[in-house]
C-alpha cells in the first residue's frame, strides 16, 4: 500500500489511482509523473502471417483483445515493463517516431502527456491524452508487472572516441547506478534480486568525479550524479585490491581535502576547492597511465563477476541463430588473419582484440533486431598486461573500435586506421 505522501503526490500524475492498488499501478503513475509513457504491442512474425482480414478490420474497429506493454525501466541491465492483459483500443496512439510527420498535430503534440485510470464493471480502462490533439483509451482486465535481470559486461556502446576503454566501463557503472536508483527503492527484501552485493560494492564509482569524467555519451556527467565522499572511499578500496599505492595515496589526499572544505570558513572554502579541482583534473588524467591497467581490470573483472549472476538474454531461434553465426563470422576472420583464441577474446603478437555487442531488448518486434559486433583493437609497442593495454598511454600503445563487423564485408586486416 503506497504511503499517503506519495499517495497524494502520484494521484497528481494518473487521477483514479488508489492507495491500496498494486505497486504496478505505483509505477504506471510513475511513467507519467516522468513523462516517459510509450505504447507497445508485441507481434510475432508468425502472427504476422497468420492473419487475416476479418482480423486487420477488428482491430482496426478496436474489437480484438491484445496484451500492450508499457516500458517502465529499459536498459542493457534490466527490462522492466508493464502489460495490458486481454487489451484492445479506442482511438489511436500517435507514436513519438510517428509525430513530426504528422501535420495535423500541432506543434504543442508532445509537450505533456497524461493518464487517468477508469473502472467499468470487470474491466479498466487507461485514459490517455496526448497534448490537447489526441486521446486514446486502453480497455484491460489486468496490470501486470514483468522484469529481468540480464548479464551486460559484453555489451559495447562507442559514441565517444578516445579511452573507449574507461568509457565503457562508466557506462556499465551508470547502467548499475541508474538500477539501483530506480528499482531498489521498491523492491524491499527482493532488492537483490534487481542489485546484487557485488553492484553494491560498484555503483558509488559514479560519484567519483574522475571516473564519470569519461563519458560514454558526448555529453558531461558532472550534474548527473552527485560527488561523494563514498565515491572517493569506493575508488580507494579497488586502487587498494589492485595494489595501486600511487593512486591510492593520491586519493587519501582528495579524501582528506574533501572532509576538510566542509569544516572550513568561507574564505578558506575557496582556496581548498581550487586544491579540489586541481586534484580531480590531476586524478582524472592519471587513470590514462599504463600505471592505472591494474585498476582498470580491477573494476572491469568485478563488473564481469557482478554480471555474470544474471541471465544472458534469449531470443527466438531463427534470432539466436543469426547471433551465433555472426559470432562465428568473427571469429573465422580472425584466426584466418593469424590471431589465436576464442570469442571474445583472440591475440596476435602485440595485438589484441576484444569482441564487444549490442543487444536489441527481448519484446522488440523482429524486424527492429539488431545485433551488432564491435572489436576494441589493442596494440602496444610490448607485451601489454591486459586486452586493452593499447588504449592506454604509451609509446608504440594505439586503441580503436571496429564498428559493426558484418558476414557482408570482406576479411579485414587489423591495422591502425
Amino acid at each position: 500500500m503506497l504511503q499517503e505522501e506519495r499517495y497524494k503526490e502520484l494521484s497528481a500524475y494518473l487521477p483514479g489511482l488508489q492507495p491500496d492498488m498494486p505497486a504496478q499501478y505505483q509505477k504506471l503513475a510513475e511513467i507519467f509523473q516522468h513523462q516517459v509513457f510509450e505504447l507497445c504491442q508485441w507481434k510475432t512474425v508468425e502472427n504476422e502471417k497468420r492473419e487475416t482480414v476479418e482480423e486487420a478490420r477488428k482491430e482496426i474497429a478496436g474489437e480484438t483483445e491484445n496484451d500492450y506493454y508499457i516500458p517502465y525501466m529499459m536498459n542493457d541491465a534490466l527490462e522492466c515493463y508493464l502489460i495490458l492483459k486481454n487489451c484492445h483500443m479506442t482511438g489511436e496512439y500517435i507514436p513519438p517516431d510517428e509525430n513530426e510527420c504528422r501535420e495535423d498535430l500541432g506543434e504543442d503534440f508532445e509537450n505533456h502527456t497524461t493518464g487517468e485510470l477508469i473502472q467499468e464493471e470487470n474491466r479498466q480502462g487507461l485514459i490517455v491524452r496526448q497534448g490537447q490533439q489526441n486521446t486514446f483509451t486502453l480497455w484491460f482486465s489486468e496490470l501486470q508487472e514483468e522484469m529481468n535481470c540480464y548479464q551486460y559486461h559484453r555489451i559495447g556502446h562507442f559514441w565517444v572516441s578516445g579511452q573507449e576503454q574507461w568509457r565503457r566501463l562508466v557506462y556499465m557503472v551508470g547502467t548499475i547506478y541508474d538500477k539501483y536508483l530506480y528499482m531498489v527503492p521498491s523492491m524491499g527484501a527482493w532488492s537483490e534480486t534487481v542489485c546484487n552485493a557485488q553492484e553494491q560494492e560498484l555503483l558509488k564509482l559514479m560519484e567519483f568525479p574522475p571516473f564519470r569524467r569519461w563519458s560514454p555519451i558526448g555529453t558531461s556527467l558532472e550534474s548527473a550524479y552527485p560527488s561523494t565522499l563514498e565515491g572517493i572511499l569506493c575508488m580507494k578500496q579497488f586502487a587498494k585490491e589492485a595494489g595501486d599505492s600511487t593512486y591510492e595515496k593520491w586519493l587519501s589526499f582528495y579524501e582528506k581535502q574533501f572532509r576538510s572544505r566542509e569544516k572550513t570558513s568561507q574564505p578558506s572554502r575557496f582556496f581548498r576547492n581550487m586544491v579540489i579541482h586541481l586534484l580531480k583534473r590531476g586524478l582524472t588524467q592519471a587513470l590514462l597511465s599504463p600505471k592505472r591497467e591494474a585498476l582498470y581490470e580491477r573494476i572491469h573483472q568485478k563488473i564481469n563477476e557482478a554480471s555474470q549472476l544474471y541471465q544472458e538474454r534469449h531470443y527466438p531461434a531463427l534470432l539466436e541463430q543469426e547471433i551465433q553465426q555472426k559470432r562465428e563470422n568473427v571469429h573465422k576472420a580472425l584466426i584466418k588473419e593469424g590471431f589465436q583464441g576464442n570469442y571474445p577474446c583472440y591475440k596476435k603478437e602485440n595485438q589484441q582484440i576484444y569482441a564487444v555487442a549490442e543487444h536489441p531488448f527481448t519484446i522488440l518486434d523482429a524486424e527492429t533486431f539488431k545485433f551488432r559486433i564491435h572489436l576494441m583493437v589493442s596494440q602496444t609497442g610490448k607485451n601489454g598486461e591486459s586486452m586493452q593495454s593499447g588504449f592506454f598511454r604509451g609509446r608504440g600503445n594505439k586503441g580503436y573500435i571496429i564498428k559493426e563487423y558484418t558476414p557482408e564485408l570482406p576479411l579485414f586486416s587489423i591495422h591502425t586506421p
